[in-house]
């Protein structure tokens, strides 16, 4: 392992400083003890160089002991199932299984979004799985819900477990509502990849909803006070106006949120795209995010804009009180605050900007100060460590008309792949 002292000095810029700024510039000055291990390899393929195979991963707190991996494994718009799916680890992320974490009687739901797909397989248009805005409360129950529904039912599925994990109910619809003040119907619900739960077992859940007609996404806050198996519109968050960042601005979307307190909220959220595309691109870069904090259980809230590129990000609060970051495109980056999400620095980049990725990357704290990292790499060489021959295989930044000619010659020969990898990383106050 290489120890990374990361010191992240922060100056003063008059200029960038807000009341609340959530960007990297700003008084403070935080120090940040990172160790960060060895990439490890959790599955590959060389099979297809199709975008969003085998990428946009997500890991999901199945139960007290097991984690769940899940990603797209057949590309955004559906086809043969090149990857296996979905796996999981019963041992913090040192080995892992493929097939259902839950163990749930999923009879009559392949037609609508299967839990697994076999290798080879065909399926319908098909988002990530009922792994979306998971939950545990006081009382050992633990709830998932379904990331995407349509208008005009608006219904989701959401899988529910009594017994912290170990058995799970056969999932139930539940359809959701959108708040009074949204201006337009949406086309779309997008749920966020996690909720947050107050000590008081009260869980707000996000969500990105779609005007197609503007191009526009406004990100909505839900309440539940029974435990997740209603969600009730609580209001706004963030609409485009509150971030005009770019001319590629699309509006606050793909949030995560996380509770301070049982009364402090605040979320993160996808703002735009500053070039490139989200198709197969090598020099894509998102936008800068958009944090917003509430300080009274989501009924107001005050923006502000992160001096932080990202595609839907992750935030979790770790045991020792540090707030972790991940985000990615370009790359995949981790981000730490040591005051409640109101400065960002200590970047850890685990991947070149110069090599694919989706950038949907996620963390889970395994053990008090220890981190599990996952992302995706696609078109792209192995790690070094990971090389039999010890060549770095470099992909260069070239535009789309070039990508088969310089890729596909290596795909032939074996160093390019798409893949999903890990490391571990200690996070300590300095």
């Amino acid at each position: 392992m290489k120890l990374q002292t990361l010191q992240c000095y922060v100056l003063a810029i008059f200029g960038l400083l807000l009341s609340g700024c959530a960007s990297i510039p700003g008084y403070m000055m935080t120090q940040i003890k990172t160790d960060v291990g060895e990439t490890f390899l959790i599955h590959k393929q060389n099979t297809s160089l199709k975008w969003s195979v085998g990428s946009h991963v997500m890991l999901a707190e199945v139960s007290s002991n097991r984690l769940a991996l899940s990603y797209l494994p057949g590309g955004e718009l559906g086809g043969p199932a090149v990857y296996p799916w979905p796996s999981y680890t019963d041992d913090k992320g040192k080995t892992w299984s493929f097939g259902d974490p839950f163990n749930a009687d999923t009879n009559g739901l392949v037609s609508r979004r299967p839990f697994f797909v076999g290798e080879g397989e065909k399926f319908p248009k098909y988002y990530h799985g009922i792994f979306f805005s998971g939950a545990r409360f006081s009382n050992g129950v633990r709830v998932f819900y379904d990331g995407y529904t349509t208008r005009p039912l608006y219904s989701v599925l959401s899988i529910r477990s009594k017994d912290d994990g170990k058995t799970w109910e056969k999932p139930q619809a539940i359809t959701l509502s959108y708040p009074k003040e949204l201006t337009f119907e949406p086309d779309y619900l997008a749920l966020g990849p996690m909720a947050a739960v107050t000590s008081q077992d009260v869980m707000y859940v996000v969500a990105g909803a779609l005007d197609r007609k503007k191009v526009k996404l406004t990100t909505i806050l839900y309440k539940s006070e029974d435990r997740g198996k209603t969600l009730t519109p609580v209001g706004v968050v963030a609409e485009l106006r509150h971030a005009r960042f770019g001319k590629m601005a699309h509006g606050p979307g793909e949030p995560a949120i996380i509770a301070l307190s049982d009364t402090e909220l605040i979320c993160v959220m996808r703002t735009g795209t500053r070039q490139g595309t989200a198709g197969i691109s090598l020099n894509v870069e998102a936008e800068d995010m958009l944090l917003a904090r509430s300080l009274d259980g989501g009924l107001t809230w005050k923006r502000s804009r992160m001096h932080v590129q990202g595609v839907m990000p992750k935030v979790i609060r770790m045991s020792n009180g540090i707030l972790v970051l991940a985000t990615g495109r370009p790359g995949n980056r981790i981000y730490f605050s040591v005051d409640g999400g109101r400065h960002w620095g200590g970047e850890v980049q685990l991947s070149p900007y110069s090599h694919m990725s989706s950038g949907y990357m996620d963390i889970k704290e395994v053990e008090p100060g220890k981190l599990l990292v996952v992302y995706d790499m696609i078109n792209s060489p192995l790690p070094p460590n990971l090389q039999a021959d010890g060549g770095d295989g470099a992909v260069k930044k070239v535009g789309d008309f070039l990508y088969t000619v310089l890729i596909g010659p290596l795909e032939k020969s074996g160093k390019v792949y798409n893949q999903i990898l890990g490391c571990y990383i200690d996070v300590a106050p300095r």
